[in-house]
């Protein structure tokens, strides 16, 4: 950016920003991840239902209050 040169990665970003989705980096908890590895979850805000975001934690991986 310094040179004046737009990164692939922030013109996604600034894309993904103008269409309306917002995201969240989690820590991964899938089978055999470390805790270095993480997640992208996006999702774009509407005013129909569903409006809010849910954990699916089917195999009861994640405890209720803890934050890494």
């Amino acid at each position: 950016m310094l040179a004046g040169v737009v990164p692939a990665s922030q013109a996604l970003a600034d894309r993904l920003v103008s269409a309306g989705y917002v995201g969240l980096r989690v820590r991964s908890f899938a089978p055999g991840s470390s805790a270095e590895e993480h997640n992208l979850v996006m999702w774009r805000w509407t005013s129909s239902r569903p409006v809010r975001v849910v954990l699916i934690d089917d195999e009861g991986r994640l405890s209720r209050g803890r934050i890494d």
